[in-house]
């Protein structure tokens, strides 16, 4: 029997077929295998955004319960709370005596710094004894999960102009020490360590937007330790002044 020579003529377009139909097979493959492993990271992915929200909730019951646990150790005078609560609520324009007298309590019961500025001067008339007492104030194993730290300013005079030089120096204290100076709180143990570290938050400025005369003079009577008193350098009682408070509530 006589065999037939393959002509290439005529085999060339047969591979050509064979390659493009292998070719488009291993595509369409290729693109199921991609479209399986594009569905699985989707899944894998939104597993994971499942997951960080569920531990995020957990960081955020876990910082409830400690603040919580905090203000139940630490803060035993209802009365402090009460205060703070007043005070975000807005102090009245007009200063009473009874209102005073409440803050003159409030800086009995917790850490209290005070400064004297000298008005023309301003910020700059800030003694560094007073710096200390601040940041002494705040030193991390006084600072509870708990804590907040309030300040309130004393207007040299209730005039527009006052009170606004009274918050611009009450800022520069909250900005350049107390922001400063403020530390987290330390972790108790290992447990904790998955916690973000937290500052205790800052109130205020707030004003207390009255000469006080009276006031200033009883909290100069009942301060056993001269720590409310003028120190060297500051304006003496009865001279021009504007007075900034830092309290360091532990609730």
């Amino acid at each position: 029997m006589r065999k037939i020579a393959a002509r290439p003529e005529r085999l060339l377009p047969c591979l050509m077929g064979l390659a493009l139909l292998s070719s488009s097979c291993s595509t369409a493959k290729q693109e199921t295998r991609l479209a399986a492993v594009e569905t699985r990271q989707q899944a894998q992915g939104e597993q994971i955004e499942e997951l960080n929200d569920r531990v995020s909730t957990l960081i955020s019951e876990l910082e409830n319960t400690r603040r919580h646990d905090a203000r139940e150790k630490y803060c035993k005078d209802p009365r402090i709370t009460d205060f703070l609560d007043a005070v975000e609520g807005g102090l009245s324009d007009s200063c009473t005596p009874v209102a005073m007298t409440t803050s003159l309590n409030f800086a009995d019961k917790v850490p209290t710094a005070i400064a004297y500025f000298e008005p023309t001067t301003g910020f700059k008339s800030l003694r560094q004894t007073r710096i200390g007492q601040i940041r002494d104030n705040l030193e991390p194993d006084k600072l509870h999960e708990s804590t907040r730290v309030l300040v309130l300013a004393k207007p040299e005079e209730d005039t527009k102009s006052g009170r606004a030089l009274a918050l611009e120096l009450a800022n520069q204290v909250i900005e350049n020490i107390v922001k400063q100076a403020l530390p987290a709180p330390s972790q108790s143990g290992p447990k904790e360590s998955m916690l973000k570290a937290r500052k205790p938050p800052i109130l205020g400025p707030y004003l207390l937007p009255c000469e006080l005369a009276h006031n200033m003079n009883e909290l100069y009577k009942r301060d056993k330790k001269g720590l409310f008193r003028p120190i060297k350098g500051e304006p003496k009682i009865g001279s021009p002044s504007v007075m900034i408070f830092v309290f360091v509530s532990p609730c």
